[in-house]
This record gives C-alpha cells, structure tokens and sequence, in this order.
C-alpha cells in the first residue's frame, strides 16, 4: 500500500539557520547546523527546535559574547518555532511560494512571526528556504548602548532545510 505525501510527518534531515546583523561599525553573521525540523503534512503544521549554543561565528568572542551577555543560552538554551505553512500543497511538484505564520520563542519571549520562502520538491525530498527578520527588543535581548555601532537592532535570519519523505 502506497502512502501519499500528505498523510505523513516529515523530519528534516539536514538544516542551516544563519543570521546577519550589519551595523556601522562591525558586521555579524553566524551558522547553527544543529536545529531539528518537523513538518505535518496532512495539518501544514511545522515546528523548528534550535540549541542556541549551536551558532558558530568567525569570531571566537562575538561567539562567546553573543552565547554569555545577550541570548543567555544557560538560562534560554534553545529557540523554538511553531506555526503553519500557508499556500503549501504537498501533492504539488516544483517549486511553491509558501508563507508560515506562527509563535517564535527566543530568549524566554514568545513572538509571533510571518516569514516568506519557498518549498521545492525534488525527487524524493521538499527543500525549505525562507528568511524573516527579528527586532532584539521583541526577545528581550539587551545590547549596551556603547555596543549600538556594532549590533543592529533588527536581525536577519535565513533558514535552509531539506526533509526527505518517508
């Protein structure tokens, strides 16, 4: 018996989330290989988990800065996505312009979020890519003001996942 694609929960096996932050003096990026992604296709329902301590930075301090002074990641160790995929059909082959609106959780604050991207299927596998952007006051992220020339104040996030159907 043949399952179809819309009556199944896929995990995606492979995800880079990478953030930006350009400001006058100094801009930051980091990389996070080891988030966890789910996705319900018969609901359109998706979840995303991300250790925080998993963004590494060019910059051995901004790394240590970025895990000790703003995101906490002892105290707030993951950030955590859950929402819907909106204009997504999983029977649909090629590309598709999907929408997901949905609660993100990041240093113990609880926003909700619309982000804009693409699902790809290819052969066996659906391909996410979507980016969005965060203000740090809405997670209650403290920059000092001295450090204002350095980190901006909106974030820009991008995330790439591939999940293989089962």
């Amino acid at each position: 018996m043949q399952q179809h694609a819309c009556a199944q929960k896929i995990r995606a096996t492979q995800m880079v989330i990478s953030f930006y932050s350009k400001a006058p003096l100094e801009d930051i990026d980091a990389t996070n290989n080891q988030g966890v992604s789910a996705i319900d296709m018969a609901t359109s329902k998706i979840a995303f988990v991300v250790p925080i301590i998993g963004f590494e930075f060019k910059n051995g301090l901004m790394q240590e800065h970025f895990n000790e002074n703003y995101l906490e990641s002892d105290q707030y160790p993951k950030a955590t996505y859950a929402g819907d995929l909106i204009h997504f059909d999983p029977e649909k082959k090629g590309v598709q312009k999907v929408s997901t609106k949905g609660v993100l959780t990041i240093h113990g604050q609880s926003q909700s979020i619309e982000a804009k991207g693409t699902m790809e299927r290819k052969g066996s596998e659906w391909h996410l890519i979507c980016q969005f952007s965060v203000k740090l006051e809405d997670y209650d992220i403290e920059v000092p003001k001295l450090m204002f020339q350095k980190i901006a104040e909106t974030i820009s996030i991008d995330l790439q996942a591939t999940y293989p159907l089962q």
